[in-house]
C-alpha cells in the first residue's frame, strides 16, 4: 500500500501542528496513556491523492501506537474526515461538537478506528446523510502514518479531519469529555465540549472550539455550473441555427 501511495498523484497536502490534541488547550487526556499514546491522537499532516480514479488519504500522525493490538496497526484514536464534493451539503460536522462555516457543508463522512468503519453520504437532493457501503475502503498503519484506500471517485474538494480518543467500552466508540480527570477518562473544564481531540487546522485551534466552528482545508472545484452553462450555450447555439434554417425554407 505505501507504494501504492507514492505513485498516486498528489491533489492536497496540509500540515497541522505538533503537540496539541488538547483540544483548546485544556482538555486532559487519560493519565494512564503513555506518551506514544498521547502522540497518537495528534494529527500532524493530511495528504489526499489520486489513486486509479479514487481518493487515496494519508493522515500523518505523532505516533501509532497499537495497546489494543488492532490488525490495522492503531488502536488509540478515532478519525473522522469530512468531504465537501459538490456545493450545499450538511453543516454539521456529525457528532463531533462543530459546524462547518455558513455557505459550506460536506456530502462525505468517513469515520474509523482500528477495529471498524463507518461511511456516510449525503444523496443528491437529500437533506440527512444515509449510511453507505464501507467494505471497499481500506486502511492500514504504515509507522506514524495511517494510509486509506476509498472508493469515492477522486476530485479537488475540501476536507474537515479530526482524532478522537477510541473506547470500545462506551455505546459510541469513543470518549466523550467529562468533568473530571482520571486514568480511563477525557475530560475538559466545561460540559458539552466538543469530542475531538485534535482538528486539523492552519495555526493555533483554540478558536475553533471557542466558537464551535471548524475551517475546511483545501478548496472545492466543482465544474458542474460551467458544464451546464456549456450545455445552455450549446441549446442557444442550435436554437439560433434552426431558427435560420426555418427563415431560409
Amino acid at each position: 500500500m505505501l507504494s501504492m501511495a507514492l505513485a498516486a498523484s498528489l491533489l492536497l497536502s496540509a500540515a497541522d501542528p505538533s503537540g496539541d490534541a488538547y483540544g483548546d488547550g485544556s482538555y486532559q487526556l487519560p493519565t494512564r496513556f503513555s506518551s506514544e499514546e498521547r502522540d497518537s491522537l495528534d494529527l500532524r499532516s493530511f495528504e489526499v491523492r489520486d489513486n486509479a480514479g479514487f481518493l487515496q488519504f494519508e493522515i500523518g500522525m505523532g505516533a501509532n501506537a497499537n495497546p489494543l493490538e488492532s490488525p490495522r496497526g492503531f488502536s488509540v484514536p478515532v478519525i473522522d474526515v469530512f468531504i465537501k464534493t459538490a456545493s450545499g451539503g450538511v453543516l454539521e460536522l456529525g457528532d463531533l461538537g462543530f459546524s462547518a462555516p455558513i455557505g459550506s457543508g460536506w456530502q462525505q463522512h468517513l469515520r474509523f478506528s482500528g477495529f471498524d468503519t463507518v461511511l456516510e453520504e449525503l444523496p443528491q437532493g437529500a437533506d440527512r446523510p444515509v449510511r453507505a457501503d464501507a467494505s471497499g475502503i481500506r486502511i492500514q498503519a504504515q509507522g506514524s502514518r495511517i494510509l486509506v484506500d476509498t472508493r469515492i471517485p477522486s476530485g479537488e474538494y475540501s476536507y474537515w479531519v479530526a482524532s478522537r480518543v477510541f473506547d470500545p467500552l462506551t455505546p459510541k466508540g469513543y470518549q466523550e469529555p467529562g468533568l473530571e480527570a482520571g486514568p480511563y477518562t477525557l475530560s475538559a473544564p466545561a460540559s458539552g465540549m466538543p469530542s475531538a481531540v485534535d482538528v486539523l487546522v492552519e495555526g493555533p485551534q483554540a478558536a475553533a472550539y471557542r466558537d464551535r466552528r471548524l475551517p475546511a482545508i483545501g478548496k472545492l472545484r466543482d465544474d458542474r455550473p460551467y458544464i451546464l452553462l456549456a450545455i445552455g450555450a450549446v441549446s442557444l447555439l442550435l436554437a439560433i441555427v434552426a431558427t435560420i434554417g426555418a427563415w431560409r425554407r
